[in-house]
């Protein structure tokens, strides 16, 4: 009888801890998207050409940082991103590494959000 009283109160505690795993990871990602590499070979997810280092940095930091917001449930801003608000480039470099981080994470969430996937 004590044993069986155990048995139920471990069945018990797990199945109220369980929800509380799921609500603690946020959202699954949507149906066919994965985090793998191989989209950024895809056109959309490019830098322009006229983009010099510095921008282009930016722009794959912030292609990175839009999938990381998506992948965790996260309000989609890049304001929200640390390598936005601080960049880890020379001073005189952050207004185009910001340019080209919000343009990137812009077109990385306009992708997403119309049901594009990570491919």
């Amino acid at each position: 009888m004590k044993t069986m009283k155990l048995f139920a109160s471990a069945i018990l505690s797990l199945t109220m801890a369980a929800p509380a795993v799921v609500i603690a990871q946020g959202p699954p990602p949507r149906p066919g998207y994965h985090s793998g590499e191989d989209w950024q070979r895809q056109p959309w997810a490019m830098a322009p050409g006229r983009y010099d280092a510095v921008r282009q940095q930016g722009f794959r930091d912030g292609m990175y940082g839009a999938r990381k917001d998506v992948e965790n449930g996260r309000r989609p801003t890049p304001n929200n991103r640390d390598e936005y608000r601080d960049p880890h480039v020379p001073r005189h470099d952050v207004r185009a590494y910001r340019d080209g981080f919000r343009e990137g994470y812009n077109v990385a969430m306009r992708h997403f959000m119309r049901g594009g996937y990570w491919r």
